[in-house]
């Protein structure tokens, strides 16, 4: 029998998007300004060239926060394996940490020893559901 578990999406693109896209569009416009003061005249082709490379850059951070959508945890009775990082975690001695970010999008994250789990729902069940299959491995 297994149980699978998507993380919370939103807390997991959020963050990286409200830091990292306006780092892209600050990076643009110093290399723009910079090459304004240098006196290289860019001219209409060469702004929109820049600015798509930018652009570009910026869908590339976006698919990398992405990666978090195709995140699920799949449990089973001593482990959990991470699908979209095709990693398994032996479940051991879970530990629930909630820092100011979790606890804005009602999150958590399940250190498992050798792992740990992001964006988990900040669920009792799912908290003690874990600490069960722990217990049960322990067991084994």
């Amino acid at each position: 029998m297994t149980y699978t578990l998507q993380p919370v999406a939103l807390r997991g693109l959020l963050p990286s998007l409200i830091s990292d896209l306006p780092a892209v569009a600050l990076i643009f416009f110093g290399l723009k300004l910079n090459l304004t003061y240098l006196g290289v005249a860019l001219g209409k082709f060469g702004s929109i060239v820049l600015l798509m490379a930018f652009v570009a850059f910026g869908l590339i951070v976006l698919m990398h926060s992405l990666k978090v959508l195709r995140m699920s945890y799949i449990f089973s009775y001593t482990s959990v394996f991470i699908q979209g990082e095709n990693k398994t975690l032996r479940i051991t001695e879970p530990k629930v940490e909630q820092n100011f970010i979790d606890r804005i999008f009602k999150t958590c994250t399940i250190s498992l020893g050798e792992g740990k789990l992001d964006f988990v729902p900040n669920d009792q069940r799912i908290i003690n559901y874990v600490k069960q299959l722990a217990a049960y491995s322990q067991r084994m």
